[in-house]
């Protein structure tokens, strides 16, 4: 593995501030933790309030396993469905950082990932294309 993600990787560790936006209009604040469940994985906590269009929040959760390979590909699945890979993404150098893009077929729908992460920050833009869903998500994270 290359010393660079394993050094990005591990940097994931702790506590993030996570703003999501959707292109339908709603929005969450919220956090994000990273717990080390070994030398190439974590549990992603994310928790936050989830603002809907008609100006009331509800609040939202999500976990996550991520999981960095011998051959520098970050595997991301969900929590409940820990053995059904969410996106496997590629990575590559990028200046101090690394970046990678994915997709995957849920149902008819495709979900495409293109993720970036440099020093204190990362972006993950999602974007759902198929004959049931047409949206976006931008989610920012800082430390």
């Amino acid at each position: 593995m290359s010393q660079q993600f394993e050094t990005c990787f591990k940097s994931l560790a702790g506590s993030w501030v996570l703003e999501r936006e959707i292109s339908t209009g709603e929005t969450l604040s919220g956090k994000a933790v990273f717990e080390r469940i070994s030398n190439t994985a974590f549990l992603l906590r994310e928790v936050g309030e989830l603002t809907l269009l008609n100006g009331s929040s509800i609040p939202a959760s999500r976990n996550w396993f991520w999981y960095l390979s011998e051959n520098s590909v970050l595997e991301i699945t969900y929590d409940e469905a820990r053995l059904q890979d969410y996106h496997l993404i590629s990575l590559s150098s990028e200046d101090d950082g690394w970046t990678g893009s994915a997709q995957h077929l849920c149902g008819a729908d495709i979900y495409s990932g293109e993720y970036c992460f440099f020093n204190n920050s990362f972006e993950i833009n999602q974007t759902v294309k198929g004959p049931n869903k047409d949206y976006s998500v931008t989610s920012f994270y800082s430390k």
